[in-house]
C-alpha cells in the first residue's frame, strides 16, 4: 500500500497537491488532489481561467485503478471561494473601520480644540462682565454718596436758612 499526505507538484501555471492511498494490491486509490492554477494567462487565451486564478480546486479519485471515480468537489471548492471572499471583505473591513476611527479621532480633536477655544472665550467673557459690572457697582455707589452729599447740603441749607430767619 502507498500513502502520502505531501503530494506537491509545482509547474508553471499549476500547483498541485494532494494526500491518499493507493493500495496497489487490492488495485484501489482514495486519493484527494487540490490544483490551483497560478500566475496570468494573458496572451494564451486566458480568460475563464483568470477567474479561476488562485482558487484550489479538489479533485477526489475513488475506486478501482481500472475505473476510478473522478468528483470534482464542487461544494469544497465554492465553500473555498466564500472563506476567502470573507477573508478579503472582513479585511478590507477592517481597513475601512480603522480609516473611520482615524477620521473620528481626527474629528473628536478638532471638536475638543474648539470647546477649548470657546471655554477660553467664555471665560474672557466672564472676567470681562464682572469687571463691567464691578465698575457699574462703583459708578452707583459713587452717584448714591453724590446723592446723599446734595440731600446732606441741601437740609445744612435749610436749616441755615431757618436759623437765620430765627436769629434775624
Amino acid at each position: 500500500m502507498f500513502s502520502s499526505d505531501d503530494l506537491e507538484v509545482q509547474a508553471p501555471w499549476l500547483r498541485v497537491g494532494g494526500k491518499g492511498i493507493a493500495d496497489l494490491n487490492r488495485e484501489v486509490v482514495d486519493y484527494l488532489v487540490n490544483a490551483k492554477l497560478v500566475g496570468t494567462s494573458k496572451g494564451q487565451q486566458g480568460g475563464a481561467a483568470d477567474e479561476l486564478a488562485g482558487l484550489s480546486i479538489p479533485v477526489r479519485i475513488k475506486g478501482p485503478f481500472t475505473d476510478p471515480k473522478i468528483d470534482v468537489q464542487l461544494d469544497e471548492m465554492l465553500k473555498a471561494r466564500i472563506e476567502a471572499e470573507k477573508a478579503k471583505l472582513k479585511a478590507e473591513a477592517e481597513v475601512k473601520k480603522a480609516q473611520l476611527k482615524a477620521e473620528i479621532e481626527a474629528q473628536k480633536k478638532a471638536l475638543e480644540k474648539q470647546l477649548e477655544t470657546e471655554k477660553q472665550a467664555l471665560k474672557a467673557e466672564k472676567k470681562a462682565l464682572k469687571a463691567e459690572k464691578k465698575a457699574l457697582e462703583e459708578a452707583q455707589k459713587r452717584e448714591l454718596e453724590i446723592q446723599i452729599d446734595l440731600e446732606k447740603a441741601r437740609a445744612r441749607k435749610k436749616l441755615e436758612d431757618k436759623l437765620k430767619k430765627l436769629f434775624d
